[in-house]
């Protein structure tokens, strides 16, 4: 089972938007193809969307979420344009 959680829009350019449906509360990091963390979001609540500032180069990266406690993770491709 995973979080529900949707990002939009997806290829995005400067911003994107966090949909955490989950009843958990959780985080979440953008990677890049290296591994390297390059924005981190904390503090995501149900039924709260969360628009992100970006400033990343063109590119394929992964956003990973987690619910606080850890019981459950969602891992998405982001590509940003």
């Amino acid at each position: 089972k995973d979080l529900g959680v949707s990002i939009y829009p997806n290829p995005a350019t400067n911003q994107l938007t966090i949909n955490w449906s989950s009843d958990l509360n959780g985080s979440g990091t953008i990677t890049d193809y290296t591994g390297r963390v390059v924005h981190k979001v904390v503090n995501l609540q149900k039924g709260r969307l969360t628009d992100i500032p970006l400033n990343l180069v063109p590119g394929i990266y992964l956003v990973q979420f987690k619910a606080k406690d850890q019981s459950l993770q969602q891992t998405t491709k982001l590509i940003i344009q």
